[in-house]
């Protein structure tokens, strides 16, 4: 390889290695442009949106998870074309989503016929918090708040839910903590308020199933994230998922989006990059429940 070729490979690295850096500095950057006054639900049983209909489905030991961080619950109708584009998408049992407004909730839950249970976090323009979505009908809801709230920021937390297939009961949680603007040391606080939950529920259920948007830009930040799951025996069912998000056309496209499960076995994992509802993809994954 020539020098000249080196030094130009060698630029292409570095700028790569920046840009973490950049997008933190991009987010504070935006962060600062629009702070204005944001209405905060600190309560942790309202405002809450919720349907639960009975829909004729048949129980079995397979389950089909998706989630899916809609940015700003802004484009729903092509999420919902994506969502319909694929046989896995289209019948999963169980839909965790993100960045999610009511009507939005409801638009889906009204295209795909399903159950629905929604928890705002955190309100501006619209209202801005986390959803499951499932064919079965979700009981004991509940929503959690996760610690380090900024003032000029959202809120972040995690629905949650129980299904009942057959006689097995899974606990549900969709989640979405703190982007990397946020200290490393605060982000590993709010995952561990998330299992903190989790190690309080154990004793209740045999399955639980965790997921969502989890904001694990870099790979050391990753493999802490997927280590402290694996801590109290969630293992990353979307392990073989490939990268789940782009930005800047593909400039970068990390792996920010999981599904852990407990007593399960995957059978698939997929995603659908080719997307335009969101700077996320769509992520699912088939298991059996052991």
């Amino acid at each position: 390889m020539s020098n000249q070729i080196k030094k130009s490979v060698t630029r292409n690295e570095n700028i790569y290695n920046l840009l973490p850096l950049i997008i933190c500095s991009a987010l504070l950057l935006v962060g600062l442009s629009t702070c204005k006054s944001m209405l905060t639900y600190t309560e942790t049983d309202s405002p809450v949106y919720s349907s639960n209909e009975q829909f004729d489905f048949p129980a079995n030991d397979t389950l089909r998870v998706v989630t899916f961080n809609i940015k700003e619950s802004v484009e729903i109708d092509g999420a919902i074309e994506t969502l319909k584009s694929s046989n896995l998408f289209r019948t999963a049992h169980v839909y965790l989503l993100q960045e999610m407004d009511e009507v939005g909730v409801q638009k889906i839950a009204d295209a795909l016929e399903l159950n629905y249970l929604y928890y705002p976090l955190t309100k501006d323009e619209n209202n801005f918090g986390n959803a499951i979505l499932s064919v079965y009908p979700l009981a004991n809801p509940r929503k959690l708040l996760l610690p380090h709230l900024k003032k000029s920021a959202r809120m972040r937390g995690a629905a949650i839910a129980s299904i009942k297939i057959a006689e097995k009961e899974i606990l549900i949680y969709s989640a979405h903590t703190a982007t990397i603007a946020t200290s490393r040391k605060k982000r590993e606080a709010q995952i561990e308020c998330i299992l903190k939950d989790v190690e309080q529920q154990q004793r209740h259920y045999d399955h639980i199933l965790v997921g969502g948007d989890f904001n694990t830009l870099l790979a050391p930040y990753r493999r802490y994230v997927v280590n402290s799951f694996a801590s109290q025996n969630l293992k990353q069912l979307t392990a073989d998922s490939g990268p789940t998000s782009s930005y800047w056309s593909g400039l970068l496209s990390p792996t920010i989006d999981h599904i852990f499960g407990k007593k399960m076995e995957v059978l698939k994992v997929q995603t659908i990059s080719d997307s335009e509802a969101s700077d996320h993809f769509p992520l699912a994954v088939e298991v059996v429940l052991k």
